[in-house]
C-alpha cells in the first residue's frame, strides 16, 4: 500500500471522526480492518476517547485490552485535573498570573468532558518575568526541572529563550508533566517581536486559542489526528470572529498554517468553513495543495518516524513562510542545546 493510500483501518478511524454510525467491523466492500494495526493507529493518533462505539464489535478478548487502555487514560486525565486545582491556588497565593493551555481546561470547552480528550501534560502560559517565581512554586509542590537539565544563569536563560518557548518539569512522586510556556509563538516561524497571545482580560481569548492550536498542529505536519480534531471541534462549537483570526494569521505570517487547517478539517471531519477565509484559500491555492498532499501523506504514513516521512516533514516546512528561517533555527537549537549541557 502506498503512503497516499487509504488503509481498511484508517477508513474506519476516518469514519469515526466524521461521526458516521459504525455498525460492523466486516464490511463487504473492502478488506476486513487488522485489529492489532487499528489499535495501534488508535495509540498513535491519541483517539482512544473515540473508541468506545467499536468496542463492543471486537472480540471478547480485544475488549478487555482495550477496555483498560481507555481506563489508564481516563484516570490520567482526572490525575492531570487534579493536579491542576492543587496548583492554580498556589500561584494565585503569591500573585503569579499564570493561565492554564489546552489540558483538562481545553477538554471542558471543547467536548464537555475530560475524559473525550487525550491529554499527555499540564501547560501552563506565565509571563517571562514571573519565571523564576514560578519555578519556585512548582518545585516546592514537587516538581523539578528536566529540559533544560538544570537551572541557568540570567544570561543561560536568555539564550535558551531565543530558541525555545517552554520549560519541562516532571513531579518526582506522581510523574506527572507540565510544560511552562513564556510565550507561546514559534521563533523560526512568526514575525519578530509579535505574540500570539496578547493576555488582554475581554480580548479574543478563544481566537487567540484557535490560532495557537492551528499552528502547533500544522508544526508538527498533524501527523496525530487528535490536534485536528481540537481544530475541527472548534470550528463547529465555538462562535469566533474569523474576520480577527485571519487578520492575526496575516500579522503572524501563519496565513497558510490556518488555511491547511481548515482544508485538513474539511478533508477529514467534513467541517464547514467559514466564508471569511475564501480570499485566503483562493489566493494561496496552489501552495495549499502541494502542503495538503504533504498532510495526507503524513497522516496515512505507516512509520511517521521513518527517514520517508521526516524528509515529508522537511519538504512541508520549506513550503512554510519562512521555511529558510525554520532551517536555521533547526540547526541554532541543536547548537544551544549543546551549550546548555556542556556549560
Amino acid at each position: 500500500m502506498k503512503q497516499t493510500e487509504t488503509s481498511p483501518e484508517q477508513a474506519l478511524i476516518f469514519a469515526l471522526l466524521r461521526g458516521e454510525p459504525v455498525i460492523d467491523l466486516h464490511r463487504p466492500d473492502q478488506q476486513d480492518p487488522d485489529l492489532q494495526e487499528l489499535y495501534r493507529l488508535f495509540h498513535r493518533h491519541r483517539l482512544f476517547p473515540l473508541s468506545a462505539s467499536i468496542q463492543p464489535l471486537l472480540p471478547k478478548h480485544e475488549q478487555e485490552v482495550w477496555k483498560e487502555a481507555r481506563l489508564w487514560r481516563d484516570l490520567h486525565a482526572l490525575k492531570l485535573a487534579a493536579q491542576l486545582e492543587e496548583l492554580l491556588p498556589l500561584f494565585r497565593e503569591k500573585d503569579i498570573p499564570v493561565r492554564p493551555l489546552k489540558g483538562p481546561e481545553l477538554a471542558r470547552e471543547l467536548y464537555g468532558d475530560l475524559q473525550q480528550r487525550h491529554m499527555r501534560d499540564l501547560d501552563l502560559l506565565v509571563r517571562e518575568e514571573e519565571l523564576p517565581r514560578a519555578l519556585q512554586v512548582l518545585e516546592e509542590a514537587g516538581f523539578q526541572l528536566y529540559s533544560p537539565p538544570k537551572a541557568l544563569s540570567p544570561q543561560g536563560w536568555k539564550r535558551y529563550f531565543r530558541q525555545h518557548y517552554d520549560l519541562g518539569l516532571k513531579h518526582r512522586e506522581s510523574g506527572l508533566i507540565l510544560e511552562l510556556h513564556t510565550r507561546l509563538n514559534y521563533p523560526w516561524l512568526l514575525e519578530k517581536g509579535k505574540k500570539l497571545f496578547s493576555g488582554e482580560e475581554g480580548g479574543h481569548e478563544r481566537e487567540e486559542l484557535f490560532l495557537y492550536l492551528l499552528i502547533h498542529g500544522s508544526h508538527h505536519l498533524y501527523f496525530r489526528l487528535f490536534w485536528l480534531r481540537d481544530v475541527a471541534e472548534a470550528l463547529k462549537r465555538w462562535t469566533l470572529d474569523h474576520d480577527w483570526v485571519l487578520e492575526r494569521s496575516l500579522q503572524l505570517g501563519a496565513e497558510r498554517m490556518l488555511g491547511l487547517s481548515l482544508e485538513l478539517a474539511r478533508d477529514i471531519f467534513a467541517s464547514e468553513i467559514p466564508l471569511n477565509y475564501g480570499s485566503l484559500l483562493e489566493k494561496e491555492k496552489v501552495s495549499l495543495n502541494k502542503l495538503r498532499k504533504r498532510a495526507h501523506r503524513a497522516i496515512r504514513a505507516p512509520r511517521f518516524r521513518s527517514p520517508a516521512f521526516r524528509w515529508n516533514v522537511l519538504r512541508f516546512t520549506m513550503q512554510l513562510r519562512p521555511g529558510l528561517r525554520h532551517r536555521w533555527h533547526s540547526l541554532s537549537s541543536v547548537a544551544v542545546r549543546w551549550w546548555i549541557r556542556n556549560r
